[in-house]
């Protein structure tokens, strides 16, 4: 037990930096032998995702003999990731391979999923309990943490999804503790088969399991050290500490988690640090004694320090505030002490000697960065304050709130407090405008159909707005407008009338009224600002969005986050509707195009890389060259897979970038796969001809289409793709497929 607690705290707060190589490489583990290709495409697919999402990271891959040797060789080399694919007894690599180990502090987090390496029922240690538990505090080895499969009762294709979903955590989503990870494993596991096809998801969610710390923080490049900036000593009366993060360079690191602590929750602040790497963190420094302190943040060596808060021989601080709105005097306001829109404050801030001795001729001056806030009088004058005393002065601050300033904000008053001596203190003042606040919650159309806005209709808008602030906005006006020509605003003002706090209004009195362009493809989304304003001053542009039209299987599907589009031959109320016309390229049937060796009978694949005859643009990348698969799918830019397992898109497993027309377990045989460029109509071919479905031999014939982008623009400047089946039997459905 003590070595797993030395190791994991070793890990994480002192991160072995004698050779920081390691902290990028993994070393991954394909063995095909009994369970087969996907294996070690699963390794593949982990890899090039590794490699889009982060930078400089190098890989040790084995997919065949001698497994042990190059096993333990990667491991003793050095790597921050193990990954292992393959079949009961994990290629002849077990207990003994650990425990000879002397891959020292260079500690690999180990994924193995395949048959019996996680069981944990007590008599003997199974693998990933011998990887946590490897060497001893003066002797580290082994693995940080190990997931592995509790039974031998496996299948290839859930622990491939599992797996990979493992990586996508980690590397995409970025979740850097392995408890997540690992729960977005199980996550993948149940988007690909949501049927629970012999309860396996259930079964393989449970087995599944990890060895080690949850909630630990894993690397996935070399910890960079921090610059975390503190005052040592903090006077007792502080209200506030700060603290800045740079980098070794002096720049700024942002969203830096802050704790500090002292005793048993005496003092527990805690934040994140802004763009600028600073963040303060409000105290209550009552009484001297130490304080803890730690800042984290992902791929850094954390610091891990301490401050003291002592006693001073004189320090002045901000120990009460007072807000006069009461109409007398500078004030102009309601009365109720609440800072509102549009009045005159009258800001009275009570000083507190926290010191030993008295504090003589003390003064105050106070600012504010905040757009809303004007100061009318910044200087006042306290006098002497004795030790463990405090005042007011005898006049006080002044300050105006814009009445365009929005409910529910904060804003902060900086207060310099100076004596005699020339002595200086800073602190902060946090005060709150408590205002309307006023945000839509939802909108109808009022057409006298469908209440649906329909491409090409014209129709009537009303919007309804909720007041989340805590003062009532009254006589609320609207304008609506759209940055996009698409929509027309015909009618842009509204009318709301009072909203109290809490409630809702719609203007139902003076609608807006509205039409959508024709040619809008129905689902689409548009994004329309509200200006609200009164003659109180009150002033805010929000926004919603507007979905226009109601979807049908005639119309596209899209966008997506990007911006595609997909048509199909249903689709024919649209200019973009595809006409199925088949290009034959395959010169086994007259065809002009060129075969690509490849050899696939199934359960496998081939890949070619093919140069593309011009750049095309797929989201906003460019690519020269693509990969071929025989199994039905291409890679802009290229790939070493050769998946036949398909699954979602995007997702963890298969490649990435992909472009599958028809992605499935597919024969080669007499078939062919072939590609050709129509130099004059300037679109380049890939047809699979006359292959097999693995699954019962049905032939498959489909080829998909590129277009040069400067001969067929876009909008968004992407290559139109056009795909089109000849012969195609969607045959493989498998007890467990996706």
């Amino acid at each position: 037990f003590q070595t797993i607690i030395y190791k994991i705290l070793h890990y994480e707060k002192e991160p072995y930096l004698g050779n920081t190589n390691w902290y990028n490489k993994a070393l991954l583990v394909g063995d095909p032998t009994t369970s087969g290709q996907s294996c070690v495409d699963t390794k593949i697919s982990i890899k090039e995702m590794i490699n889009q999402y982060s930078e400089n990271f190098s890989f040790t891959e084995v997919y065949s003999v001698p497994w042990v040797s190059q096993i333990s060789n990667g491991f003793n080399e050095g790597v921050s990731y193990f990954n292992y694919r393959g079949y009961y007894g994990m290629s002849g690599w077990g207990l003994d391979e650990i425990d000879n180990l002397n891959n020292g502090f260079m500690l690999p987090v180990a994924v193995l999923l395949t048959c019996s390496v996680g069981n944990f029922e007590g008599t003997y240690d199974s693998r990933t309990e011998r990887f946590l538990k490897a060497g001893s505090p003066t002797n580290t080895k082994g693995a940080i943490a190990a997931i592995g499969t509790a039974t031998d009762d496996n299948n290839t294709c859930f622990n491939n999804c599992v797996d990979a979903g493992i990586y996508y955590g980690i590397f995409v989503d970025k979740i850097y503790h392995l408890g997540g990870a690992l729960n977005r494993g199980k996550l993948n596991l149940f988007n690909c088969y949501p049927n629970n096809p012999y309860n396996a998801v259930y079964k393989f969610s449970y087995w599944n399991n990890l060895m080690g710390d949850p909630g630990m923080e894993i690397w996935t490049g070399s910890p960079e050290p921090m610059l975390v900036t503190y005052d040592s000593q903090v006077p007792v009366g502080s209200n506030l500490l700060e603290v800045v993060v740079l980098t070794s360079a002096g720049i700024p690191i942002e969203n830096v988690w802050i704790t500090i602590l002292k005793g048993n929750d005496e003092i527990f602040s805690t934040g994140y640090t802004d763009d600028n790497g600073e963040i303060y963190l409000p105290i209550e420094a009552d009484n001297t004694g130490e304080v803890n302190l730690t800042a984290t943040k992902h791929n850094y060596i954390p610091h891990i320090g301490i401050f003291n808060i002592v006693q001073n021989d004189v320090f002045v601080n901000v120990f009460e505030i007072d807000i006069d709105d009461d109409n007398f005097g500078s004030s102009s306001g309601n009365g109720d002490s609440i800072i509102n829109p549009g009045e005159e404050i009258e800001l009275n801030v009570s000083l507190k000697n926290f010191g030993s001795i008295t504090a003589n001729s003390i003064s105050a001056t106070i600012s504010s960065e905040n757009c809303f806030i004007t100061i009318n009088d910044n200087l006042e004058y306290y006098g002497n304050i004795p030790a463990d005393t405090s005042a007011y002065s005898s006049d006080d601050f002044d300050f105006t709130v814009d009445s365009n300033a929005v409910g529910c904000s904060e804003f902060i008053i900086d207060i310099i407090i100076q004596d005699i001596n020339n002595n200086e203190w800073d602190d902060k003042i946090y005060l709150n405008i408590e205002g309307p606040n006023l945000q839509p919650v939802s909108y109808s159309i009022i057409d006298g159909n469908n209440g649906i806005l329909d491409p090409g209709e014209t129709a009537e808008l009303t919007v309804t707005i909720e007041n989340v602030g805590a003062v009532s906005s009254n006589q609320v006006f609207g304008i609506l407008t759209s940055s996009n020509n698409k929509i027309t605003i015909d009618d842009p003002n509204g009318y709301f009338g009072n909203i109290p706090p809490g409630s809702q209004m719609t203007n139902n009195s003076d609608r807006f009224v509205i039409s959508a362009d024709q040619e809008i493809i129905p689902g689409s989304q548009f994004a329309l600002e509200l200006q609200l304003y009164n003659a109180d001053g009150y002033d805010n542009i929000v926004g919603f969005i507007l979905e226009v039209g109601e979807v049908f299987v005639t119309d596209p599907f899209g966008p997506d986050s990007y911006g595609y589009y997909c048509y199909d031959d249903g689709d024919i109320n649209y200019d973009l509707c595809p006409n199925y016309s088949w290009i034959e390229i395959d010169p086994s049937y007259g065809g002009s195009g060129t075969i690509i060796p490849l050899y696939d009978s199934g359960d496998m694949g081939d890949i070619e890389n093919i140069d593309l005859p011009f750049v095309f643009r797929f989201y906003g990348n460019n690519y020269t060259t693509i990969t071929v698969c025989s199994n039905g799918w291409i890679t802009p830019g290229g790939s070493e897979s050769m998946s036949f397992m398909n699954w979602s898109i995007p997702g963890p497993n298969g490649p990435s970038p992909i472009i599958a027309p028809f992605w499935d377990d597919l024969k080669i045989n007499n078939g062919n796969v072939c590609y050709f460029y129509d130099q004059t109509q300037n679109f380049f071919i890939v047809e699979w001809s006359y292959l097999q479905n693995d699954y019962n031999n049905d032939e498959e014939t489909f080829q998909v289409i590129l277009y040069n982008s400067n001969h067929y623009p876009t909008i968004t400047g992407d290559s139109k793709i056009l795909f089109q089946y000849e012969t195609i039997n969607n045959v493989d459905q498998g007890n467990y497929g996706t």
